[in-house]
C-alpha cells in the first residue's frame, strides 16, 4: 500500500491553497462554542498547514450546522459531530475549505452553492451512492480540487456524475464499492490521484474506467481483483497489493505504463511468468513482498526492463532466485526472510550433505525452521509431491453460482483425489474431478464446508484444504411505483425460510433529520409491499431489516421522494396540451386531405363533361366540305391550358384513342341540317 504521505503530498501540491493576507485582525461574531480565528489549518489531504479565516466547530455534538456563521470565513471545520444535512453553508461565498468528516450525512441533497470551494471532506459519513441524481449538488463546485469520500457506504458510482473540471484528487477508499461505471471519470480531465483501496471491486466492476487518463497515483489495494482488465492508461504509481491474483502473465498488464508497481501481500500468487512485465518498459520499482505462496519466478521475467532499479521480495516463498533477479550494479534486490533453500536450488542439491532432501521455511516468530518435506535422497523426484497454493484456505460464493477449484501440483505425482470433509461424522467423501479441477455448482447452502485435495506418490501424500462458505446474494430494495400518497417496492430473497423474519421500517424527513414512522412485520411469504397514506412531495427512508435469532440486521435502505402535487399537476396539464396539439394537427391534416379529394373529384367531373360533349359532336352525322375538313379550328381551351392556343385536333387527340374513326374530323363541320352547330368554344 502506498504510504498516506504520498497521497497527502500530491493533494497538497495540487490543491493550491494559500494563506489569507491582511486578515490577522479578523474578529467576527462567532457561533456559540465555536472558535473563529486566523490560524493554520491541517486537513487530511494537505501536506503542510495553510492559514485561513477559520471557523472551528469540531467535536461539539452538533445536530445541525450553525445558522450564524460569518460570511467572510474561508475554512469551516465541522468534523466529529452528528450533522445529518449540509444545509446552511450556502451563505459563505468565500469558503474554500469545508470539513464535514465523521458525521451522519446520508446523501447529497440540494445544491452546494460554494463557487470558491477547493477542498471538500465528507469522509466517514453514511453516503450510500454517487449517482446521476447528485449532479445538482456538484454542479456549482467548479473550483473543487480535492474530494474525500473515504469510509462511507458507497456501493456504486454512476456515469458522468462527477463533472468537476478542476478535480485533481479523489478518495473513495474504505467504502463498499462493487461497481464503477467505465464513464464515471471521463470528464475529470485534471484528475491525477485516485484511491479506490479497501473496497469490493472485481476486475469486471472497473472495466476501462482509467482509459485515456494521465494519472500520478492509482491505489486499488485490498479489493477482490483476480485479474486486471483495465487497459490503455498511464500512471506513475499503481498499487494492486492484497488482491487475489494467482499468476502474472503477459496479458496481466497489457497496455499499462507505470513506474512503480506494488503487488505485495497476495495470498494466492504463486507464479510469475517470463513475459509478465514485457510491456512495462518504464517500470522503475517492483514490490513482490509478503507473497508467502510465491514459490517460482520464471527466468527472463525482467528482460527488457532497463529502467528497473529495485525489487522487493521480502517475506516471499521463493525457492530459487532467477539469474536476472540476482543483485547487480544498478539493481537492488531485497530478500529478507526468503527460504531460497529447497528442491529447485541446484547448489543445495550438490552440497556434501546431499544425502537428505529437505525444504525449510524460516519462521522468525518461533526462531526455528519448519520441515515440510523430507526424504533420504538428493533428487526431488524421489520426494513427496508439492501442492502449489493456487486456491486460498477460505472462499465465499453466492447461491446459484458455479465454483471451480484447481489443485496444481509439482514433483512426482502418482494420483490426485478431491474429498468433501464431514466434520460431524469425521469422514471423508471422495468427489469426481477432471485434471485436478473440482467443479461445484450450482451451489446451495448445503454445499458449505471443507474440501480437501490429496496428492500422493510412493513416498506418501500431502493435503491442502479450503473452507467454502455459500451465502445468499445481498438483499436490496427495488422501488416499483412512486406516487403522491403511496410507494410500492420489492426486494430479492433467495431463501424462503427467512421470508417471515423480514421487517420494513420507514422514516420521514422533517427538514433536519429522519423520524421513525412505522415498522411492518412480514408474517408470510412476500417480496413486494405497498406503503400508503404518505405525504406528497416528502422524502422518506425505507429500510429492510432481518431478525436473526433476536438480532436485527439492516439489509438495505433507500431514500424515496413521493411525487409533488404541483409537478403532477404540471405533468397532467402538459399531457392535456399535448393531446390538444395532436388533435389540432390531425384536424388540419384531415382538412387538407378532404380538400385534395374534392379538387380531384371536380377535375374528374370536368373531364367527363368535356368527353361527353365531344362524343356527342363526333357521333353526329356531319357533312363537311373538303375545305372545312382541311382547316382545323383554333381557340383557347381552358380545360388544357388557358394561355396556349389549341386546335380542335389537339382536343380530339387528348380525349380519343389513336384509331378512333372521328379522331381526324374537325369540329368546324356543320351539323345535320335543322340542328344547331356546336361551337368549339363550349369546351
Amino acid at each position: 500500500m502506498f504510504p498516506a504521505v504520498v497521497f497527502v503530498a500530491a493533494a497538497s501540491v495540487l490543491l493550491g491553497l494559500h494563506p489569507a493576507d491582511g486578515t490577522d485582525n479578523w474578529s467576527p461574531v462567532c457561533p456559540r462554542k465555536c472558535v473563529c480565528q486566523v490560524r493554520p489549518v491541517q486537513v487530511a489531504l494537505l501536506k503542510q498547514p495553510a492559514t485561513f479565516r477559520t471557523v472551528d466547530c469540531s467535536g461539539l455534538n452538533l445536530q445541525r450546522i450553525p445558522s450564524d456563521l460569518p460570511a467572510e470565513a474561508e475554512a469551516l471545520l465541522l468534523p466529529n459531530n452528528s450533522i445529518r444535512m449540509h444545509v446552511g453553508i450556502n451563505l459563505m461565498p468565500q469558503l474554500r475549505l469545508l470539513d464535514l468528516a465523521h458525521n451522519r450525512i446520508q446523501g447529497f441533497f440540494g445544491r452546494l452553492q460554494l463557487p470558491q470551494l477547493e477542498h471538500l471532506d465528507l469522509s466517514y459519513n453514511a453516503i450510500p451512492r454517487v449517482s446521476s441524481s447528485d449532479n445538482d449538488f456538484f454542479a456549482p463546485l467548479r473550483n473543487l480540487q480535492t474530494l474525500n469520500l473515504r469510509g462511507n457506504t458507497i456501493q456504486t458510482v454512476q456515469a458522468e456524475t462527477l463533472e468537476l473540471p478542476r478535480l485533481t484528487s479523489l478518495d473513495l477508499s474504505g467504502n463498499h464499492l462493487s461497481h464503477i461505471d467505465e464513464h464515471a471519470l471521463i470528464s475529470l480531465h485534471m484528475l491525477r490521484n485516485v484511491d479506490l483501496s479497501n473496497n469490493d471491486l472485481a476486475a469486471e466492476d472497473i472495466g476501462d474506467v482509467f482509459e485515456g487518463l494521465q494519472l500520478s497515483m492509482v491505489n486499488l489495494s485490498d479489493n477482490r481483483l483476480v485479474q486486471f482488465l483495465t487497459r490503455d492508461f498511464v500512471t506513475e504509481e499503481l498499487d494492486l497489493s492484497r488482491n487475489w491474483f494467482a499468476t502474472l502473465s503477459r496479458f496481466t498488464f497489457d497496455g499499462i505504463r507505470a513506474q512503480h508497481l506494488q503487488l505485495g501481500g497476495m495470498p494466492t500468487l504463486w507464479l510469475v511468468s517470463s513475459s509478465a512485465f514485457d510491456k512495462m518498459k518504464t517500470l522503475n520499482s517492483l514490490d513482490l513482498s509478503r507473497n508467502e505462496n510465491l514459490t517460482y519466478i520464471e527466468p527472463g521475467s525482467l528482460s527488457g526492463l532497463y529502467n528497473l532499479t529495485s525489487i522487493d521480495l521480502d517475506y516471499s516463498g521463493l525457492l530459487k532466485l532467477p539469474a536476472d533477479m540476482e543483485p547487480r550494479p544498478g539493481l537492488a534486490v531485497s530478500l529478507r526472510d526468503v527460504p531460497l533453500s529447497c528442491y529447485l536450488n541446484s547448489e543445495f542439491l550438490q552440497s556434501p550433505q546431499g544425502k537428505q532432501f529437505s525444504c525449510r521455511w524460516r519462521n522468525d516468530t518461533l526462531n526455528s525452521t519448519q520441515l515440510i518435506a523430507l526424504k533420504s535422497s538428493a533428487d526431488w523426484r524421489n520426494a513427496l509431491p508439492v501442492i502449489l497454493p493456487v486456491f486460498p484456505f477460505y472462499m465465499e460464493a453466492d447461491v446459484g453460482t458455479v465454483l471451480e477449484l484447481q489443485c496444481l501440483t509439482f514433483g512426482n505425482v502418482s494420483g490426485l483425489i478431491w474429498y468433501r470433509i464431514d466434520e460431524k461424522r469425521n469422514r471423508e467423501y471422495s468427489l469426481p474431478s477432471s485434471s485436478g479441477v473440482l467443479r461445484l455448482g450450482p451451489l446451495y447452502r448445503v454445499d458449505s464446508g471443507r474440501y480437501m485435495c490429496r496428492v500422493y506418490n510412493e513416498f506418501g501424500s500431502v493435503n491442502r484444504s479450503v473452507n467454502v462458505n455459500v451465502t445468499y446474494a445481498p438483499v436490496v430494495i427495488i422501488p416499483l411505483t412512486v406516487t403522491q400518497q403511496y410507494v410500492t417496492f420489492a426486494w430479492n430473497n433467495s431463501d424462503p425460510s427467512i421470508a417471515s423474519q423480514f421487517r420494513v421500517t420507514y422514516y420521514e424527513f422533517g427538514g433536519v433529520n429522519f423520524s421513525h414512522v412505522r415498522t411492518i412485520y412480514m408474517g408470510h411469504l412476500v417480496r413486494t409491499y405497498t406503503i400508503s397514506n404518505l405525504k406528497s412531495g416528502t422524502l422518506y427512508k425505507l429500510c429492510l431489516l432481518l431478525n436473526k435469532s433476536g438480532i436485527v440486521e439492516e439489509l438495505d435502505c433507500k431514500n424515496i421522494t413521493t411525487q409533488d402535487p404541483e409537478v403532477s399537476s404540471r405533468s397532467f396539464q402538459s399531457a392535456q396540451e399535448l393531446v390538444v396539439a395532436i388533435a389540432c394537427i390531425s384536424g388540419l391534416l384531415f382538412m387538407i386531405f378532404m380538400s385534395t379529394c374534392v379538387y380531384r373529384f371536380y377535375q374528374e367531373k370536368q373531364q367527363d363533361s368535356m368527353a361527353e360533349n365531344l362524343s356527342r359532336i363526333l357521333l353526329s352525322d356531319s357533312s363537311c366540305t373538303a375545305s372545312e375538313a382541311a382547316t382545323p379550328t383554333t381557340y383557347f381551351n381552358p380545360g388544357i391550358d388557358p394561355l396556349t392556343p389549341t386546335t380542335d385536333l389537339d382536343v380530339r387527340a387528348a380525349f380519343l384513342p389513336e384509331h378512333h374513326p372521328y379522331r381526324n374530323i374537325p369540329f368546324g363541320c356543320r351539323a345535320r341540317q335543322g340542328e344547331p352547330q356546336m361551337q368549339s368554344t363550349q369546351f
